[in-house]
Formats: C-alpha cells, structure tokens, sequence
C-alpha cells in the first residue's frame, strides 16, 4: 500500500491533495492521513447556509469548505484524525462503504478498541459514533474517507452544526445528529499523534511505501486549492438553489425579506413592512437580482441608492444584519498550506 500525508492542516489544501491523488496520483492502494485546523466540511449536495451557525464560525475562525463527496456536515480540528482509502474500481467491485468503514474498525478492534460497522458508513463504539464515511468514484478509481473522533468537544460541535433553520429553505440534503464518542476515551495515555501512527501500522502493514508529491504535482494541487476549494463559486455557489427570508423589528419599523438563491446568487429578492418608503421598493430589489448572496456585495448596492428613501429610518447596517447575521462572511475561504 502507498502511504501519504499532506503535511498541512489547511482544509482546502487537504481537499485539494486528496482529489488530486484520486484523479492523477499513483497507481495502486493509497492510504492518506491527515488532519484539518478548524473546518466544517459540508457534503457535495448540501447548502452551508442551512449546515452552519456562520456567525459562531467566524467568530472561532472555523471554515467552511464543500468536499467533492456526498453525506452530511462535519466539524473538523486537531482532535480528529482523517483518512482517505483509494483504490482501483475493479479491485473494488464488491466493497461497500461498510467494507471500507470495516477496514478502519479492524484496526481500531486490534488497538482494544469494541468498534463496530453501523449502517451504511458509520462506526460506532458502545452505541455512540467515533467515525462517519464517505465515498466518491471517478473514473476507474474510488474514495472513500472518513473522520475519526479522537478527542472532541461537543457543545462546539452541536453549536456550529446548529443554524437557523426556520430562515433557509431548500431540497439539499440534510445532516443527521449522532450520539458521539472519543478514541481518547478509549486509549488512554495516548496522543492523537500516537493514535495517528498505530492507525497507519494496523492499515498499512510491512510493506509500505511512502510516498511524497513534489515539484509540478504540488504546485497542480496548490493550484487545485487556489481556484476550487478556496472559491465562492464552489463553497457557496455550488450549493442546490434555495429561498431564504427573515424579519426584524426596529425602530423604524418591521422589515421583513425572502429571496431566491440560484447558483449562489440572488435571483429575486422582495422587502415587506411598515416601514416608511418614499420611492418604489422593488428599484432596490431589482438593483440586487443576479449578484452574489454575499454582504459586501449588497452593502455596495445599498452605498449608491438613498436608503431612508426607501426604508424610512432603518439603516443600512439593519438591513444587512437581516439579511446576514453572519455580517462579515468572505467570498473565498481562508488558510494556507
């Protein structure tokens, strides 16, 4: 088996490294293990406004990246260990995301750990899940990776996963909540580092070869990093088309909004309220249709029209703290590798 790691715990490096190693890296098995600095890593088919308390990740300096797999949300920091299996679809024919999960619950049974396979990917231990799974296939070969739980604090956990879900609405897929569990709990003593290189004994047996990226290839995933992963385009414009509303109260009266976001961006926004308007309130929302589902964005359309004009005396700053109570979210994803 060829061993890897990406020597980065930045999540859109991490990502990058890993799909680039499934679409053009060596032939054969190929374990990775790796690890992300605060992330949540939202499946391929979900809305991360639906996933994610932005405004609590923000203020954690927790990102938010899409991976190329389908499945639910997860909190990635240095108290998890990731790993990825890659192999030749034909080798693979008749492994299930189960066979795969069950590669990794043998090594932990082997550690003393009473792992078991539950479900389609899950591994649980004593009723309560350590690990979930994932898997993609492109071309001829396959991924499948997963998240292990070696120590984790979960009101964070249940914190960032918790958004608003009476504000977003869409037919993306959903995360479920699980019961959780720690391999701390179970090694003690023991470092996720320590558990890190008895993981990759137990998978990868004798005859391992280790493998390092270099020159060009390293230079294809920074750049796969750069553009993909780090991008609106992917993080929030790839997300299934949805509607999302509101309503405040101020001052100047109740502002209420509901908006349709296609591809990331506002395909129609209508305002509601009692507020006092002296012009007509769909110029606003016709200026912000076709642009970008992102607060710098709307703050540069609300700096060239009047707004008391046509919201009375709510301000501007009310109006994006409606419509983004994340109020400072980036249009691209920070992190270095």
């Amino acid at each position: 088996m060829i061993y890897m790691e990406t020597h980065s715990t930045d999540p859109c490096y991490n990502l990058a490294f890993e799909e680039y190693q499934l679409t053009r890296g060596p032939a054969g098995d190929i374990l990775i293990l790796w690890q992300n600095r605060n992330a949540v890593i939202i499946g391929q088919n979900q809305n991360a406004r639906e996933e994610v308390d932005l405004e609590y990740a923000k203020a954690t300096d927790t990102v938010v990246v899409r991976r190329i797999t389908g499945g639910g949300a997860v909190y990635h920091d240095l108290g998890n260990l990731n790993y990825s299996l890659i192999t030749d679809l034909d080798s693979a024919a008749d492994l299930s995301l189960r066979s795969f999960s069950g590669i990794v619950s043998r090594a932990l049974h082997t550690m003393g750990i009473p792992s078991e396979v539950s479900g389609r990917n899950d591994i649980l231990i004593h009723g309560k899940k350590v690990s979930g799974s994932a898997q993609r296939i492109i071309g001829n070969r396959i991924l499948h990776h997963g998240c292990i739980l070696f120590k984790a604090d979960p009101d964070r956990i249940s914190r960032i996963l918790t958004p608003d879900k009476l504000k977003y609405a869409s037919g993306s897929v959903k995360s479920a909540r699980s019961r959780i569990t720690c391999i701390e709990d179970y090694l003690p003593g023991t470092t996720v580092y320590d558990f890190w290189s008895l993981l990759k004994e137990q998978i990868t047996g004798p005859d391992t070869i280790v493998y390092e990226p270099e020159g060009s290839e390293l230079a294809e995933i920074q750049k796969l990093a750069e553009e993909k992963y780090r991008s609106y385009e992917w993080n929030f414009g790839a997300a299934p088309d949805y509607t999302v509303s509101g309503k405040g109260r101020f001052p100047g009266g109740i502002l209420e909004f509901r908006a349709k976001v296609v591809k990331g961006k506002i395909k129609s926004i209508q305002f509601f309220g009692d507020f006092m308007a002296r012009r007509d309130i769909r110029e606003i929302s016709s200026a912000m249709t076709d642009v970008r589902f992102l607060p710098e964005t709307v703050e540069e359309i609300l700096s060239v029209y009047p707004v008391s004009d046509y919201f009375g005396t709510i301000t501007a700053e009310e109006i994006l703290q409606l419509i983004f109570p994340e109020s400072s979210e980036s249009s691209e994803v920070p992190g270095d590798a």
